[in-house]
């Protein structure tokens, strides 16, 4: 079943529009190792998906009302990088209408741009990159006169719909937003427990992670002297 956010989103959209919300990209920190992901959160609302590079096309007048283009099922990266939806998974979990793998975005460009009077994407809040493949796209569209191609004439930004839906919220939102402030104000309460005068930031953070806290009221004063003057180091060479 379709999240009830894209429902009213689709019902929001002008008819003969078709919307386009890319997902968060991974941001790589060194070499082979990424920042904590944390997925867009427009993208997140209406569809529910959490992986990266993902893209949303939402079309309210076509039989094929909401289409996923997401990373293919691949055994061996899923053994670093964690479980993917894939395309068969788009559909059956995540209510997509169809699936496809997100390298075949690009040949099906053209075709979801041909004919909606009205695109909804929000330039500058993605990628310079999909940008860039979307103006393209448009460009070369209105360029063409050897087949009678019906680009976009308007460009709408998708935020000025999804912000003022986040504002009201349902009821299972409201239950999940008064637990997250339930957990954090236990947080906070541990904290002020645990903080005693001259501490740092960090050894409070530590009172937050399972087992950590244990680990660092066992160990000598020498051993938390020496883990300050590593961080020290470490804070310094990264400065540098």
């Amino acid at each position: 079943m379709i999240k009830p956010q894209l429902v009213e989103f689709m019902r929001r959209m002008d008819p003969n529009s078709v919307a386009i919300i890319p997902a968060a990209r991974e941001s790589v920190r060194s070499h082979d190792t990424h920042y904590r992901y944390r997925q867009n959160s427009d993208f997140f609302y209406l569809t529910g998906f959490e992986e990266p590079d993902a893209i949303a096309v939402v079309a309210p007048s076509r039989e094929k009302k909401f289409t996923l283009f997401v990373r293919p099922r691949d055994r061996e990266r899923e053994i670093w990088e964690g479980y993917r939806a894939g395309v068969e998974g788009a559909v059956s979990d995540y209510s997509a209408d169809e699936a496809f793998p997100l390298s075949e975005f690009d040949e099906k460009l053209a075709e979801i741009l041909d004919g909606p009077a009205a695109l909804y994407y929000a330039f500058g809040h993605t990628t310079p990159e999909m940008d860039q493949k979307i103006i393209r796209q448009l460009t070369l569209m209105r360029e063409t006169n050897r087949k009678p191609l019906e680009p976009p004439q308007t460009i709408i930004d998708p935020s000025s719909i999804i912000h003022e839906m986040r504002v009201f919220k349902g009821s299972e939102e409201i239950e999940i937003m008064q637990r997250a402030a339930d957990i954090a104000a236990e947080a906070h309460v541990e904290a002020m427990k645990a903080v005693r005068p001259g501490m740092k930031e960090y050894e409070v953070a530590l009172h937050q992670q399972p087992g950590h806290a244990a680990r660092w009221r066992s160990s000598s004063g020498r051993c938390r002297r020496r883990i300050s003057r590593l961080r020290v180091r470490h804070h310094a060479y990264i400065s540098n």
